[in-house]
């Protein structure tokens, strides 16, 4: 395993003019650090964008709360003259499941913290990566996501995968190569 400062240096390690989806947009920071770093051939934001919420940044400090809708019309005016940004409201399952096999060069999860829902993306992710793709997520941590890392922990084991980067954020990232 790779250990990286932090998710915006774990960018870096990705091919520029690729296809990727990110799952729990929440503001769309993230969102915008991916589209000015790798400049992806498309990138899909997924979010149920209903209701309030609230998240903290990359550490999992300064938590603050956001009407979801608001954000949702938010990046939809922020990237109106993005042809290559797409932006979905709905259940990230859904949402995926809608897409072609091997699809995604990536897809950064940070949407369902509970377990069920983690290894339900992480299920459906894997069909929708490429071979060559790469799944990754935030909030890899037991102090805080046991979830996370009980349903990350079970994909790999059942899938023979290994995290082949994290980061050291407060929240961690893990990164994993679908064919490793």
């Amino acid at each position: 395993m790779i250990l990286i400062e932090n998710r915006d240096l774990l960018l870096k390690e990705f091919n520029n003019n690729i296809k990727i989806a990110e799952i729990g947009v929440f503001k769309g920071e993230f969102s915008k650090k991916i589209f000015d770093t790798l400049t992806p051939l498309e990138l899909h934001l997924i979010d149920i964008f209903e209701g309030s919420t609230c998240s903290g940044d990359k550490d999992g400090n300064n938590i603050v709360w956001t009407n979801l809708s608001e954000e949702y019309n938010s990046l939809k005016e922020f990237y109106k003259n993005e042809k290559n940004v797409f932006i979905h409201k709905g259940n990230s399952f859904d949402v995926l499941s809608s897409f072609d096999n091997e699809y995604f060069d990536l897809i950064y999860i940070d949407g369902d913290h509970r377990y069920l829902g983690v290894k339900k993306d992480l299920e459906v992710s894997y069909s929708k990566i490429k071979t060559t793709g790469f799944i990754c997520g935030h909030d890899y941590t037991t102090s805080m996501f046991v979830d996370v890392v009980n349903a990350v922990n079970e994909f790999c084991d059942e899938k023979g995968l290994s995290i082949e980067f994290l980061t050291k954020d407060g929240c961690p990232s893990f990164c994993i190569r679908k064919n490793n």
